[in-house]
C-alpha cells in the first residue's frame, strides 16, 4: 500500500470515528473503519450480531429440564442413539478440518466428549433460540441463523473442560463455533424439530393440568399427585 493509500484509509478511518455506533441505543465513536464500537463490532465479530448477549444459565434453565426430560424419555430410540453417533463422528471429522483451531477444539473434545450430554445441551440451546433469540433481540433472519449456530457451537465446545497449555483454545472464537454450529444444525436438524414437537406436547399437557387443578381449588401438594398420574400419559406419547 502507498503512502498516500494510507494516508486515504487513515483520514476515512478519522472520519469514521466522529460517527456515532450503529447500534440505536449506542453513543460510543464507531472503531476505525468498521460501523460499530469496538464493544459492537467485538461482539459482531464473536457471535454473529452486535446486539447479541450470550444467556445466562437460568435464562436457559427451563428449556434444559424440558431437553432432560425429553431426552430421558426417549434414551433409547433409535434416531437419539443416532444422533450421539453422529456427534462422535463429527468429532472425528473435525480432527483433520483446514482450519487449525477448529482441529485442536475437536482434539480436546475427542478426549473427553459426552454424547449424552452434548446433545442435552444442543438441545437446550436449540429450544431457547426458537423460543427467544427473535423474540427480544429482533434479529435480521441471515443474523438469526448465524448468531443461533454459534450459540450452540459455542455450548458444544463447553461439553468437555480439558484445558491444556499446548491447545490454547478455551476461549473459541466466532468462525470456529460457527463451523461446528452449522455442522451440528446440518445433521441433526430432523432430530432437532422431531424432539421439539414432543417437547411441545409435553409442555400443552402439563400446562392444561395446571390450569384445571387451579381452577378447581385443589392444594398444592395434588399438583405433584397430578404430574405423576400425566407422566405415565407422556411417556406413551407416539416416538419420534
Amino acid at each position: 500500500m502507498s503512502s498516500k493509500n494510507k494516508e486515504t484509509a487513515w483520514q476515512a478511518a478519522y472520519r469514521n470515528s466522529a460517527k456515532e455506533c450503529d447500534v440505536p441505543w449506542c453513543d460510543k465513536p464507531r472503531n476505525k473503519l468498521n460501523h460499530y464500537c469496538i464493544d459492537h463490532a467485538y461482539r459482531n465479530l464473536r457471535y454473529g450480531d452486535p446486539k447479541f448477549v450470550l444467556p445466562s444459565k437460568a435464562q436457559t434453565a427451563p428449556f434444559a429440564k424440558i431437553a432432560a426430560e425429553v431426552l430421558d424419555a426417549n434414551i433409547k430410540n433409535k434416531h437419539v442413539i443416532a444422533a450421539q453417533q453422529t456427534l462422535t463422528h463429527l468429532v472425528k471429522h473435525c480432527v483433520s478440518h483446514k482450519n487449525e483451531r477448529v482441529r485442536r477444539h475437536a482434539k480436546r473434545l475427542g478426549e473427553g466428549f459426552n454424547t449424552s450430554k452434548a446433545l442435552r445441551i444442543i438441545l437446550t440451546n436449540w429450544l431457547w433460540c426458537r423460543e427467544c433469540l427473535t423474540d427480544c433481540l429482533l434479529l435480521p433472519v441471515n443474523n438469526e441463523t448465524r448468531v443461533r449456530d454459534r450459540l450452540i457451537g459455542r455450548r458444544f465446545l463447553s461439553v468437555t473442560s480439558l484445558q491444556h497449555p499446548i491447545y490454547k483454545c478455551a476461549n473459541p472464537g466466532g468462525r470456529v463455533c460457527q463451523v461446528f454450529g452449522e455442522l451440528i444444525t446440518q445433521h441433526l436438524f430432523k432430530l432437532l424439530i422431531s424432539l421439539t414437537e414432543v417437547a411441545d406436547n409435553s409442555r400443552k399437557i402439563e400446562q392444561q393440568a395446571q390450569s384445571q387443578l387451579i381452577e378447581l381449588n385443589y392444594p398444592k401438594g395434588t399438583l405433584a399427585i397430578a404430574n405423576m398420574i400425566l407422566s405415565t400419559t407422556t411417556t406413551n406419547q407416539k416416538e419420534i
